[in-house]
């Protein structure tokens, strides 16, 4: 079951204030804990953040969301991972077959699947199924 941000704010400051409780018993410095506490709780929203997005992002919107202010020609595959931002998408983009590659690299540049099938001569059916493949084994990461 999914948990909401306010409920994950909860259950952050319920474990945090026990800690704090316990570096008071050890007459830790005021400052030092309110520190600590503030460091604690950025990396806890950064971690929240960075999960939401891991949760929304899919095929279609890596497909859509290229920079604007972007200019860098993408003339490879490669050039393609170089402006991906999410690391475990990067090494499932990395990892993948070649023709998957090609396919993407097209996909990216604005070829149907009727016109990729006849560039790579791979039936249209074989790439909504590598395409589909694809979007699955995203989301169980």
């Amino acid at each position: 079951m999914k948990k909401k941000n306010y409920e994950l704010e909860n259950e952050f400051n319920e474990w945090k204030d026990k800690e704090d409780q316990q570096l008071r018993e050890l007459n830790y410095p005021e400052d030092k804990i309110a520190t600590l506490r503030k460091y604690d709780h950025d990396l806890f929203v950064n971690k929240t953040r960075r999960q939401q997005r891991k949760e929304q992002i899919t095929a279609d919107a890596f497909f859509i969301a290229i920079p604007a202010y972007d200019k860098k020609e993408i003339n490879t595959f490669m050039d393609l991972l170089d402006i991906v931002e999410s690391e475990s998408l990067f090494m499932m983009l990395k990892n993948s077959d070649k023709q998957l590659q090609q396919i993407i690299l097209m996909k990216y540049y604005g070829y149907e699947i009727e016109e990729i099938s006849k560039f790579l001569n791979i039936k249209p059916d074989t790439i909504y199924k590598k395409i589909q493949r694809f979007k699955e084994k995203m989301k169980k990461q």
